[in-house]
């Protein structure tokens, strides 16, 4: 069984280190914190458009302290392209493997599932 909840959007993601290592002592393993309002292109997967709000939907395999293991994270980014406001949800998964539309499916899906 895999984990897929959503996390405060101003919680502590970090990319893993890409950097080269110690010779000696503890390896690195955290590398850049997530920054919500500046996510490098490369990760985003769609865009749509629907009644003056973009939604741009973003995909990583990121770190957070409170888990041991990567979580495959979701950051959802609307803007209201009128007024310029941006609201942020971010998405994980144990699972590694789920596809970004996926993993927002069966997000949608957890109150049906509880329910049953």
């Amino acid at each position: 069984m895999h984990l897929i909840s959503k996390l405060r959007h101003d919680s502590a993601l970090y990319f893993p280190y890409k950097g080269e290592q110690k010779k000696s002592g503890p390896r690195r393993r955290y590398g850049d914190k997530l920054n919500v309002q500046a996510i490098p292109e490369r990760y985003q997967m769609a865009t749509s458009q629907n009644k003056g709000i973009r939604t741009d939907v973003y995909q990583a395999k990121m770190l957070h302290e409170c888990f041991a293991d990567p979580l495959n994270v979701v950051i959802l980014v609307k803007t209201n392209l009128e007024s310029g406001a941006c609201t942020y949800a971010l998405l994980f998964s144990t699972d590694l493997t789920l596809t970004h539309d996926t993993l927002i499916h069966y997000y949608r899906l957890r109150v049906q599932i509880e329910f049953q």
